[in-house]
């Protein structure tokens, strides 16, 4: 098993702190921490850390910092603009090459949820579920591209509130849905039914950043802060 490098594992690390929102949009980031957690010289970091502006998680401003992407109203919409073409089309053109074992086992799982409060549980669910299309894809092209997305994705459920006990109620029958359909073979109404599931969770998450208060962020200039 090849070695990883100081700049994959400061990359590794900057990014998981990032997507989890334990670094927070517009955070600036002290490179001397990051050096003394990682454990790596200043090259490495820097390298990482220009690989992350590319996916746009940070920006760098000369003469100022380094300092995590903002969220924004756009954001969302551009992220589920890009969901809402990709997804169904993988559930159509990747659906039918998954196994029928795999189906069965999320069907399982989504059942245990509708038994379960526990909102880790039922985000890790999601995961899985969202990421199974791309683990079944050979596209690497889209595959790097939805690895962003979802990036983005992850940031915006968290600091949106999205997960309110009614949204996700409502995002487990969802999947059941999609699922269903595709148990059935029915690969147009399963990509139908993730487009209709893409929608109402682009309005759940719009609506919650439109509040005056969303899970201690606050909404100014369009900017989830």
């Amino acid at each position: 098993m090849a070695a990883v490098s100081l700049k994959d594992k400061a990359y590794k690390y900057i990014k998981d702190k990032i997507v989890c929102c334990e670094y927070l949009p517009g955070q600036v980031l002290v490179e001397a921490e990051i050096i003394e957690a990682v454990g790596a010289s200043r090259t490495p970091i820097r390298e990482a850390l220009n690989k992350l502006e590319q996916e746009r998680l940070v920006r760098i401003i000369a003469k100022r910092g380094v300092f995590v992407s903002d969220i924004t109203v756009a954001t969302i919409s551009d992220v589920y603009d890009v969901r809402e073409l990709v997804e169904p089309y993988f559930v159509e053109k990747i659906g039918p090459h998954i196994p029928i074992e795999r189906i069965d086992e999320l069907c399982s799982r989504v059942e245990q949820d509708e038994k379960s409060e526990m909102v880790d549980q039922q985000y890790l669910f999601d995961n899985d579920f969202h990421q199974m299309f791309i683990s079944y894809s050979s596209n690497t092209y889209l595959e790097m591209m939805m690895e962003q997305v979802y990036a983005q994705n992850n940031r915006i459920r968290i600091l949106s509130g999205w997960a309110s006990q009614r949204r996700l109620d409502e995002s487990r029958k969802e999947h059941k849905e999609i699922l269903d359909a595709m148990k059935e073979r029915d690969f147009g109404s399963a990509a139908n039914a993730m487009r209709n599931h893409l929608q109402i969770s682009r309005e759940a998450a719009l609506e919650a950043t439109t509040h005056a208060n969303t899970g201690g962020f606050l909404i100014q200039n369009n900017i989830i802060l």
